[in-house]
């Protein structure tokens, strides 16, 4: 997963050209190695440690650090700091013994990953699983003070962990997917508490509405043949999309979906269309019965692609993937605003006690979709930068026009802050190297790109997620601060 990095022996300019204005300096502070065991080192190279950290109510919470074991310096001034809020709407059990990091030791950067609750990093864990609620938001605060300088439950700091210089106040958050559910609703709570330390925010494919999180728009893994365009709109990879959301429409509030051939089946669990679901949840799950027959109709392998053409056509089946939280008695399924409200008016003899209201829906949404926040992120970020990063073919739902980024994007240029699509040219070439060998640049700033025209902008694919992920906090980095506007020495590859 982590990031490849090249040396590259000067300075590249920013897409702008500008030069070193004399900018003012970073204040990167060093402090004596604290003693503790000695950490374990992650599949990228890196020293990795889990330490306790207390939320600003005075709860337990965890933090993941990895970093350069040598204890030099990459770049000039000390270690900037990334901050990596990992997927948040479900639990990645496989963090406990291999933790994923996205930078290896070369990049020179300090890596944090939240802990959120529920997950297990290295045998820690703390807190209730929440899908990235108020919990997981209480825990992006505290990993974002102990970045910013502050101790952490055994009042140690980050740079007596790593034993280098940390510059605090170059600090760079990165979401994952629907990691941006509780960095978005997060940062509009307290986001300019960091101001002067978080140089930026980049969004890596955010699911931006319930339609995207839960992938009631259907999902890149339902196409039955991913490597063949069976319907023939020029793209392989969207046939298992859900013909009754009209991409189109989406806007901050949702999109439009015909509801008129939602049903219930009673026949199905969901943990036997999806590996994600605990086999424990109970049967039953809503589903669009495009064929009319009244009853969720799979082929012998278990999808709805039952003339075996190789898409989820308009008069084919499609389940509904809800999010699921709690356990036993007291489990409940989230499914979107839209598709509850449709539900309740099938009536109440087909509301099964499992399934959460809209009293239950529209409160637990309001905190996850990541849209209506961007104001207030924006007013609580007014310096730092945006990047809306993704790739030519999204990891989730399967819409070429990609609306979860365009949405966001959108708020923030409204916002007046400073926004980009991806990133530079400049530091792709320098952290990612042969990889971004065909990575012809972002569009310009001031370009109005058109919702056909998403896929063209998108980063190749074959480029490598990892890659993709882990380049755009450091081209912010770059930009930012002056004395950052260079690539690291990276002796080992020299």
């Amino acid at each position: 997963m982590w990031l490849l990095l090249l040396a590259c022996a000067t300075a590249p300019e920013d897409s702008s050209g500008a030069t070193d204005s004399s900018p003012e300096r970073i204040d990167c502070t060093a402090a004596d190695p604290v003693d503790a065991p000695e950490p374990a080192v992650s599949d990228a190279g890196t020293n990795v440690r889990v330490v306790p950290l207390t939320t600003a109510a005075g709860d337990a919470a965890d933090v993941l650090i990895s970093w350069s074991p040598d204890a030099t310096r990459a770049w000039k001034e000390g270690a900037p700091v990334v901050i990596a809020a990992q997927p948040a709407h479900k639990v990645d059990r496989t963090w406990n013994l291999h933790p994923g990091m996205y930078y290896g030791p070369d990049v020179g950067v300090v890596e944090l990953q939240p802990v959120w609750p529920g997950w297990t990093v290295m045998g820690q864990t703390s807190g209730t699983f929440d899908a990235g609620g108020e919990g997981s938001q209480a825990v992006l605060d505290a990993v974002l003070a102990f970045a910013a300088g502050g101790p952490d439950a055994d009042g140690h700091t980050l740079e007596q962990y790593v034993n280098v210089p940390v510059c605090h106040g170059a600090v760079a958050l990165l979401s994952l997917s629907s990691g941006g559910m509780p960095t978005m609703a997060g940062l509009a709570s307290f986001g300019s508490t960091y101001a002067g330390s978080l140089v930026g925010l980049t969004l890596y494919e955010p699911p931006s509405l319930p339609e995207f999180v839960i992938e009631e728009s259907g999902a890149i893994w339902m196409d039955p043949d991913p490597k063949t365009d069976a319907d023939g709109d020029g793209y392989a990879w969207n046939d298992g999309r859900n013909s009754a959301l009209d991409e189109a429409s989406c806007a901050a509030t949702g999109c439009v979906v015909d509801y008129t051939h939602l049903a219930w089946s009673n026949d199905h669990r969901l943990s036997d269309l999806w590996v994600g679901y605990d086999a424990t949840l109970p049967q039953g799950l809503y589903f669009f019965d495009g064929d009319g027959s009244g009853a969720l109709d799979l082929d012998g392998a278990g999808l709805t692609d039952v003339d075996g053409d190789g898409a989820i056509q308009a008069d084919e089946d499609l389940w509904c993937r809800p999010l699921a939280l709690g356990a036993g008695e007291g489990v409940k399924l989230y499914y979107t605003p839209g598709l509850t409200r449709a539900a309740e008016a099938l009536g109440a003899a087909r509301w099964p006690p499992f399934v959460a209201t809209r009293a239950e829906v529209d409160p637990f949404w309001a905190a996850r979709s990541m849209v209506p926040w961007a104001d207030d992120v924006a007013t609580a970020l007014p310096d730092a930068q945006f990047s809306l990063v993704y790739s030519s073919i999204p990891h989730g739902p399967p819409l070429a026009t990609q609306p979860g980024e365009r949405l966001l994007h959108d708020a923030f240029v409204n916002a007046g802050v400073r926004t980009h699509y991806n990133f530079s040219v400049d530091a792709a070439r320098c952290f990612g190297g042969q990889a971004f060998a065909d990575y012809p640049g972002p569009p310009p700033d001031d370009a109005v790109v058109a919702p056909e025209d998403m896929d063209g902008w998108g980063i190749l694919e074959s480029t490598g997620a990892a890659n993709i992920q882990a380049v755009g906090p450091l081209d912010q980095l770059q930009q930012a601060f002056r004395p950052f506007d260079h690539c690291p020495e990276a002796s080992a590859s020299e």
